[in-house]
């Protein structure tokens, strides 16, 4: 069932993108697993497994793996618009530290696998050699960028330095790698490997050139809430960029006092004709918590959009009724949705479960009003999680409260979840004690 053409926002060909997803999961295995194991085939038919050219030929297998592995990583950074229509951009976050992860355990068996004979025996001949030394250096390298990348917070490095050091690292270890694997000695055929990750760095480096954003200027700032601030943007010169609500944009601000990093924010507004967005965020971290030096005039830097969160994303209609539930900053999506709906006089049921601290952590709470007027079938329900309620209930959400909330079993309608990580997961546990099924249930993760 396809989104209704007379909609808000555009229909989405869900099948066809879940098969292009299969084929490029397809490609992917291919050159990752398929590669390593056709040489291994092809060269290890006459030795026993477990031969000592058997393990060499394994061991260098694991080597092919590990850095098709590595290209990968490439590709996913360089946050290509044509791939997040496939896969969205969130999701190949979740890939780029399985592929990483991966890479490091093929990294590591390669050389273990490898020379473990050798090792047992004190043979350190075939080790006393250059190529090998890079290899090593490689390794070190791959392992070293992994572990800083999982224990950034606890190491307390800013993100703006890892960042850099974590981008200037990989491509030296790619160039590692180039070098390890042109000059160690085997019998293996790396041409392919060379060809994967050259073309891998070729697209990281155009899209860095081409895929530079769009410039936009702050033209209005304001506190909509408790540690919240809502910046309009317009583009600088010429267009901008056209988002369908859901959506997030990677925004870089260049304001003084702040570092030129880049963050992934949902957009708030609905999709503007003169392709205006509004970002709206919470001062809860590092870099957020120092927002207020952000002025009317500053630039900020938009990638994207980027994202497929939303009903647009998902096989559904007008008769489809949604159900939305938001934990605190989370509300950001739903805010553009709920907008659209305003501006086009939806009138489908719209249920909207909203966890906050407290009171004074509720965002645009005179919108919100407004929106119980203007669109007839919406309803919202306030969990407060730290102070009593006055407009709604306290506590945390439970699976009791999901019930009374949820509207009839018999009426068609999907579920989509923002909020902390933690309470999605809890939820999702929720709804399924439920009965409700894992199809009409969808969730917005950020996780980089």
């Amino acid at each position: 069932m396809m989104q209704d053409r007379n909609s808000a926002f555009p229909a989405v060909d869900v099948r066809q993108r879940q098969r292009r997803q299969w084929i490029v999961i397809a490609i992917f295995a291919l050159l990752a697993a398929g590669l390593p194991l056709l040489e291994l085939v092809e060269h290890s038919g006459q030795n026993a497994i477990f031969s000592r050219d058997g393990l060499r030929d394994l061991g260098a297998a694991c080597g092919m793996a590990a850095a098709i592995l590595v290209s990968f990583q490439f590709i996913i950074g360089a946050r290509l618009r044509l791939l997040d229509r496939i896969f969205p951009l969130n999701r190949q976050f979740v890939f780029h530290r399985f592929f990483g992860g991966t890479a490091a355990l093929c990294a590591l068996m390669h050389p273990l696998v490898m020379f473990g004979p050798d090792l047992i025996e004190g043979n350190f001949n075939d080790l006393l050699c250059w190529p090998v030394f890079v290899g090593a250096a490689a390794l070190a390298g791959l392992w070293g960028a992994g572990l800083a990348a999982l224990f950034r917070q606890r190491l307390k490095i800013p993100f703006h330095r890892w960042l850099v050091m974590h981008r200037l690292g990989t491509l030296g270890l790619a160039l590692f790698i180039l070098v390890h694997f042109s000059f160690a000695e085997g019998h293996f055929e790396v041409g392919m490997v060379h060809a994967v990750l050259i073309a891998a760095l070729s697209i990281y480096g155009l899209s860095f050139l081409l895929n530079r954003g769009v410039l936009y200027r702050v033209m209005a700032k304001q506190a909509v809430g408790r540690d919240t601030l809502a910046f309009d943007l317009a583009p600088f010169t010429g267009a901008g960029l056209s988002h369908v609500p859901g959506q997030f944009v990677l925004a870089a601000f260049q304001a003084k006092g702040l570092p030129r990093e880049e963050h992934p924010w949902t957009v708030s507004s609905p999709p503007f004709p003169d392709r205006k967005l509004q970002l709206t965020l919470k001062k809860s971290g590092d870099f957020t918590a120092r927002l207020d030096v952000v002025e009317v005039g500053d630039r900020v830097r938009i990638r994207g959009p980027y994202g497929a969160f939303g009903p647009c994303f998902q096989e559904t209609d007008a008769a489809t009724n949604l159900i939305m539930i938001a934990g605190g900053v989370g509300i950001t999506p739903f805010l553009s949705l709920l907008r659209c709906f305003a501006q086009n006089s939806d009138s489908r049921k719209l249920v909207l479960i909203w966890s906050n601290k407290t009171e004074a952590d509720i965002l645009w709470k005179d919108e919100f009003e407004r929106f119980q007027k203007t669109l007839p079938g919406f309803t919202v329900h306030h969990v407060l999680t730290r102070e009593p309620s006055r407009t709604g209930v306290s506590g945390h959400i439970s699976a009791d409260r999901l019930k009374t909330f949820l509207p009839d079993a018999g009426s068609p309608y999907q579920v989509f979840i923002c909020g902390p990580g933690q309470m999605m997961t809890d939820i999702q546990a929720q709804l399924a004690e439920l009965g409700i099924d894992a199809s009409r249930i969808f969730c917005e993760r950020f996780q980089i």
